[in-house]
């Protein structure tokens, strides 16, 4: 008797076990296609990958788990278009999406914990980018003015080329436009951020705080000013 009850204990552990590795493993990833009305702005939210790639807005692409994409949440409201997904989902996910941008693009704002970046290189007009949260931002772009506004804790990179630039970073954030030769741009750092940016005219720096600004390019207009502990330099 002993022994029967011993087999049937491990029969269900080894049961238990199995639903557990079945329920547990690998899950069914799938894609899909969502269609959104016209949108000028882009606002998303939450812990996800968001990849922005030329072409017309209207036609969204969702890749992820099967069970977890009827919790991402898509809707266009006064030209604007909203990302965001279930607080059940609220923790980090291997959700992409993939949003079509294109010049009439004027606005993109992240918050949480999203990462954005670009499938090659994005040709934009007047953009703004703002990170809210502890989200990167990691892309490639030929703009007319980029506006790039960091507020938290969060990590932006872009390369490519830009008439006018604005970054402004208001916490411990990092901005590296070092790589994006700009003609014209205004540097701002509230907080222990930091700021390295490319430009070949015109420069205004200034800091508030412990943060750090390098600009390279030898500009030949180059204002700037420091509140606190914080240092400018130019970089050859």
């Amino acid at each position: 008797m002993k022994k029967i009850m011993t087999f049937m204990m491990t029969a269900l552990l080894v049961g238990v076990v199995y639903c557990q590795k079945n329920t547990n493993g690998e899950k069914e990833i799938k894609t899909e296609d969502r269609k959104v009305a016209a949108y000028e702005s882009v606002e998303v939210s939450g812990a996800y990958h968001l990849v922005l790639t030329e072409g017309e807005g209207g036609a969204l692409k969702i890749k992820g788990q099967k069970e977890v994409l009827p919790y991402l949440k898509t809707s266009v409201s006064n030209k604007v278009l909203y990302v965001s997904i279930d607080n059940k989902y609220k923790l980090k996910t291997s959700l992409t999406v993939y949003v079509p941008i294109n010049t009439s693009l004027k606005k993109i704002v992240t918050k949480g914990a999203v990462d954005v970046s670009t499938q090659g290189k994005l040709k934009v007009g007047e953009l703004q980018l703002k990170i809210e949260g502890s989200g990167d931002l990691d892309a490639t772009v030929e703009a007319t003015a980029l506006d790039v506004q960091v507020a938290g804790a969060g990590d932006v990179d872009i390369t490519g080329t830009a008439e006018r630039l604005n970054a402004v970073v208001k916490g411990a954030g990092d901005i590296d436009l070092k790589n994006l030769i700009a003609k014209k741009a205004t540097l701002r750092i509230a907080g222990a951020g930091n700021i390295s940016a490319h430009v070949t005219e015109d420069v205004d720096a200034s800091i508030a705080g412990a943060g750090g600004i390098t600009v390279k390019g030898n500009p030949p207009v180059f204002k700037k000013s420091v509140k606190g502990i914080g240092r400018i330099k130019i970089e050859e």
